[in-house]
């Protein structure tokens, strides 16, 4: 009996320690432009054998649109010429900037950077669907996204510090 309840305990210990919080996932802080919000470092699951790509998302309210830099890792460098990201409603970037190109052992390390309308990220999150973000390199696709299994944790968190960027929008545009 003794170990039983040794190990339930020792199960619920590690549960709560693994449970992720919300503000370990983003950073809010004052800057001179307005209120910065910066959404940590995370995963989104590659296809076809392509290693997860890693995006993280810099916001700076009052603004109507976010910057998405994103980190991919491919067997060979490519010259991208468009992302396009998938949900209820497509949307085409082309006027994104690669940072850099770089030999990381046997792949290449992208890093691209896009703007996007802050009103159209939000809308990903509440349509409730996993999104699909293609990079376009001539006739050739990279295809990332999240599976169903992980879409909904995802779209929590996102959503929650989504609520709080609108708070703080409606607070700065009402004076509330």
């Amino acid at each position: 009996m003794k170990k039983t309840t040794t190990l339930f305990l020792l199960l619920i210990f590690s549960a709560v320690a693994s449970a992720e919080k919300l503000e370990d996932r983003y950073i809010m802080q004052p800057v001179q432009a307005g209120l910065l919000y910066f959404i940590k470092p995370f995963d989104v699951r590659g296809t076809s054998g392509l290693q997860a790509a890693e995006y993280d998302i810099t916001y700076i309210l009052p603004s109507d649109s976010l910057t998405l830099n994103m980190s991919v890792w491919l067997p060979e460098p490519v010259n991208a010429d468009s992302i396009v990201f998938c949900s209820a409603e497509n949307m085409t970037v082309t006027g994104f900037r690669t940072f850099f190109i770089d030999k990381e052992k046997s792949r290449y390390h992208h890093r691209y950077s896009c703007t996007i309308p802050y009103n159209y990220l939000l809308s990903i999150y509440q349509h409730g669907q996993p999104y699909t973000m293609t990079i376009h390199a001539g006739t050739r696709e990279f295809r990332y996204g999240f599976p169903e299994s992980s879409w909904k944790k995802e779209c929590q968190w996102m959503n929650q510090v989504l609520r709080l960027i609108d708070t703080n929008r409606q607070v700065r545009n009402t004076g509330i």
